[in-house]
């Protein structure tokens, strides 16, 4: 703003009442609070995009861990038995082949 604009603002001030002057004091008062809680509430909005997969509270952080850890548990054990049986199974085969290469076949009988 100019100075002469500011010089012109001040002037039409002093014009004005104590009760005139007061009552100017509240609404401008009001229009920065309410252009305050504007920009707040904008500030507000504006991180619950970014963060809205972020849950607040430490029983939902508890809970989302607790969830993460048994996920982790079965693909463990789901890996273990997978990598058991594919051992088990190598070795049977292993083992058929080479005590029949060897003449003798292990294998029960079927009667």
């Amino acid at each position: 703003m100019s100075t002469a604009v500011l010089e012109e603002i001040i002037e039409k001030l002093e014009l004005l009442s104590e009760a005139e002057q007061q009552k100017l004091a509240k609404v401008i008062e009001q229009q920065q609070q309410m252009k305050a809680e504007t920009e707040r509430k904008a500030f507000i909005r504006s991180l619950r995009g970014k963060y809205a997969f972020v849950l607040t509270s430490s029983e939902d952080f508890a809970r989302r861990k607790q969830e993460e850890i048994e996920l982790e548990g079965r693909r463990s054990r789901t890996h273990k038995i997978s990598k058991q049986s594919l051992f088990s199974r190598l070795h049977r085969r292993r083992f058929s082949q080479s005590t029949r290469r060897n003449g003798f076949d292990l294998r029960p009988s079927r009667i």
